[in-house]
């Protein structure tokens, strides 16, 4: 958590203040003020941009941004001008983004099961800079196929994952860890250029710092952060940083080609991380720098011909842009409006909206929307909701008016671009899911322009104006904080000690793929376990991977390992699998033990050198007739949603152990068998729960719960004792669940957001007395803590199981003449082995 949330931002600080001090030093500035900071943060994406574009430079590019820095540092060392309140406001705003994160006291990232992209941009930043855009060395794997459908098929830009791999690289901190800082970290640039941009306006320090700090946060921005809208809190920063630069060029009285660099810079930077999407900012900008320009001319001031010097500058500066420019438009085409030929609103609504309920309202560009979802599919019916957002656009209206008659332009500006921005997309009829974005990028600036007429007013010297100052910045400020403390509280927090085993088993497999993976797990195959050409069922994956039944997984699908041939696992030499109660038992050419076992993962590979070969294998237990759990093609009646398996052994009939050992005689083998007893699972919907406080799902067994209090009772009787039998809950939990057995509370699960057909353990392993007992799932009531809210239902509950312990499970080899010895025992699978 301090490395990620305290050494991370300040390593990002020290870059930007570095690179910073030399592009104001290309630029002919004396001093070194706060907005250095994100301007080197900006000179740091274009320089990263440039040398990540080719596969020889890609691995200099982390390198070549520390030592500029270092080397910025210097200069900067004696001529830093850093306003304590400017830099107190972005550290406040670090905190506000960090909160969902901070508070739930473990290093994670927000968004995850509601927008699964985060996998993606990690998977990004990976190969970024390690190979750059090239795939030539990598081998055949999801990890591979997802990447080239991205950055070679669809030439997505490379901005935004430059300064995450840059701080991970310095730092050594997993990118998945400081991906939410880095979020973070681009709010609090934002504050800097707020900031700057009211220099002309508010002059008190701490009342600009309290603006900025505010109108860094806007509802919609946080909602995006709050589920890893990289780009979008990426490009922001960027955005105001460019009008910021632009507003000093205007304002200064003696213009030389030099000061035009922090302009190409930060248009440079905007341009490779939103591609040529960037036209609907830099257009309006460009054209209204001109409108200026020519009316000064006009009024008599020599015209700067200088500032062309930015345009070959910003397109040389932009250079990682171009090559990929035919193959951006050609992809993105069906995003980019409603009306495309290869995109109907009505009949493909996931490419319109993405991961948008609905569309988004212009009236969000306020700032403020006090519901827990920014993607809340009508205005909450709150009159406050409305009120505020309105003071808002008044407050805006008139410090807008009172600036432009005083001939400051940077705030008009600001809103100016943002506003048109909006209205050229809403013009050319873009999908909402763009809109969507646009709106975030702009929203801080109407939201700045309405927190600073509140500080207009505070500054007058009448009572009445000063009273309506402080009742203006409070409701503002009230209503963006509130908004935001909603959305905190229904962020979803990515499971963090799970994944981390990815992380531990990365440095196992790395070089020992391929790897298959069974379970849909997208930040194992696009990030943790990219060294090991990971492969799942479910995912995008280069070759067909079908179950018994001849099913394909589609995500998000579950299967039993049990549910794949041994022919199907054979070329995957490193094998992942979830531990729970009802997984199989992997085949022996992954040898009988784990290479690594966790708490939430185990490790199989195959030995280098087998001393053994499985000639067959025959599964018994329901995999044959629930034999996955999820999504699936191919299959008789689609769509098909079987209950998840809880079977995982079952008792051959003798006539097939004979079969076995009949022909395992003819092949000169012998019989293998894993011995086990099954576990004791009831399904949610079989256990007694009240129907006021749940939404069962009879087609997977699976119940979600409506209100806090709601409980479901597993009753189970015991014929005999049993002792360390583990509990667990089959499901995915935000809120999570509380537990208790026989009235006795015996544990909880919570921030455990799982996919299908996974379980959690609960407390300890119990003893427990013949008889009846009951196992008791309470949904708690929601509390200050982030997520608890889980407004969108991530607490489902499918399963409660009692497994036996390990101890009680073994391997069984007989030879052909005592076969039968296995019937009448309970068998997760017979194997016909020889030697190798």
């Amino acid at each position: 958590m301090i490395l990620s949330w305290a050494l991370f931002p300040l390593v990002l600080a020290a870059v930007g203040l570095g690179w910073g001090a030399l592009v104001e030093w290309a630029a002919g500035e004396r001093q070194v003020g706060v907005l250095a900071i994100p301007l080197g943060l900006a000179g740091a994406i274009v320089v990263a941009g440039i040398l990540t574009m080719f596969s020889f430079s890609a691995p200099a590019a982390a390198p070549v941004v520390a030592v500029g820095a270092l080397a910025g540092l210097v200069r900067a060392r004696s001529r830093c001008a850093l306003a304590a309140p400017a830099l107190v406001a972005a550290v406040g705003v670090l905190a506000v983004y960090g909160a969902p994160v901070i508070l739930s006291g473990q290093a994670t990232f927000l968004g995850y099961v509601r927008l699964d992209d985060t996998a993606t941009w990690l998977g990004f930043i990976d190969q970024f800079f390690a190979h750059g855009r090239s795939l030539s060395t990598l081998p055949s794997s999801t990890y591979e196929l997802l990447l080239y459908t991205n950055l070679t098929t669809s030439g997505y830009p490379s901005g935004a994952f430059m300064l995450p791999g840059v701080g991970h690289w310095i730092t050594g901190i997993d990118a998945a860890w400081i991906f939410q800082p880095y979020l973070a970290v681009c709010a609090a640039a934002l504050a800097l250029c707020c900031w700057e941009l009211l220099a002309p306006v508010v002059k008190g320090g701490w009342l600009r710092a309290f603006v900025a700090f505010i109108a860094a946060q806007s509802a919609l921005l946080f909602g995006y952060a709050a589920w890893g809208g990289i780009k979008e809190l990426t490009a922001a920063f960027l955005f105001a940083l460019g009008i910021a630069v632009t507003a000093r060029l205007l304002a200064a009285e003696k213009l030389g080609p030099r000061a035009t660099v922090p302009v190409a810079v930060a248009g440079a930077a905007l341009i490779v991380t939103l591609g040529p999407g960037v036209v609907v900012y830099v257009g309006p900008a460009a054209l209204a720098v001109c409108g200026v320009l020519a009316w000064r001319w006009r009024q008599g001031a020599r015209p700067f011909f200088g500032s062309l010097v930015a345009i070959p500058l910003t397109g040389l500066l932009a250079l990682p842009a171009w090559p990929t420019l035919s193959a951006y438009l050609s992809a993105n085409s069906a995003f980019s409006s409603v009306a495309s030929s290869s995109v109907s609103v009505s009949s493909n609504h996931a490419t319109a909206y993405g991961n948008l309920i609905s569309a988004l309202r212009a009236i969000q560009l306020g700032g403020i929307w006090i519901d827990g979802d920014f993607r809340s599919p009508t205005p909450p019916p709150s009159f406050i909701n409305h009120l505020l957002i309105y003071l808002v656009f008044a407050g805006a209206l008139f410090a807008l008016a009172w600036t432009l008659q005083r001939r400051n332009l940077a705030l008009s500006l600001y809103v100016g671009v943002a506003l048109a921005s909006i209205a050229v997309l809403s013009l050319l009829g873009s999908v909402p899911w763009v809109m969507g974005k646009s709106l975030a990028i702009s929203s801080p600036a109407v939201l700045l322009a309405g927190m600073t007429g509140g500080a207009i007013l505070f500054n007058a010297r009448q009572v009445v104006g000063v009273v309506a100052g402080v009742l203006l910045l409070g409701a503002i400020a009230g209503g963006v904080l509130w908004s935001n403390y909603l959305q905190y509280h229904n962020v979803t927090l990515a499971p963090r000690a799970r994944l981390a085993e990815f992380q531990k088993i990365s440095t196992l497999t790395a070089g020992k793929g391929p790897t298959f993976i069974n379970e849909y797990e997208i930040y194992a195959d696009r990030h943790f376990l990219r060294d090991a050409a990971p492969i799942e069922p479910a995912e995008y994956r280069p070759a067909d991977l079908p179950t018994l039944g001849n099913a394909y997984l589609t995500d998000s699908a579950w299967a039993n390992i049990d549910a794949f041939a041994v022919a199907t696992l054979a070329p995957y030499r490193s094998l992942v699998i979830r531990i729970g109660p009802t997984e199989g038992r992997p085949p022996t050419i992954y040898g009988r033990a784990p290479v690594w076992s966790g708490r939430y993962y185990q490790l199989w590979q195959q030995p280098a050198h087998a001393t053994e070969q499985v000639l067959d294998q025959v599964p018994f237990g329901d995999v044959t007739n629930d034999a996955y759990c999820g999504n699936a093609s191919n299959v008789p009646s689609e769509p098909y949603q079987p209950l998840c398996p809880i079977a995982p052994a079952g008792v051959p009939a003798c006539s097939k152990v004979r079969s076995l050992a009949s022909t395992a005689a003819v092949d000169g083998g012998d019989l293998l068998a894993y011995e086990r007893p099954d576990p004791i699972v009831v399904r949610a919907t079989n256990t007694t729960w009240t129907p006021a406080g749940w939404d069962p799902d009879p087609a997977s067994g699976a119940l979600t719960p409506v209100a806090a209090g709601a409980s479901a009772t597993a009753h189970i009787v015991l014929a005999h004792g049993v002792r360390n039998y583990q509990l667990w809950l089959g499901g995915s939990f935000i809120r999570g669940f509380v537990v208790a057995v026989d009235g006795r509370r015996v544990g909880s699960v919570a921030n455990q957001l799982n996919p299908p057909g996974a379980y959690n353990r609960i407390g300890t392993p119990l003893t427990l007395a013949a008889g009846d007992h009951t196992i008791t799932v309470t949904y708690p009531s929601a509390d200050l803590g982030p997520g608890s809210a889980d407004s969108e239902s991530y607490s489902t509950l499918f399963a409660i199981a009692l497994a036996p312990p390990d101890s009680t499970m073994r391997y069984v080899e007989v030879s052909p003449a005592h076969a039968v010895s296995l019937c009448g025992h309970r068998l997760d699978w017979i194997e016909i082995i020889k030697p190798a």
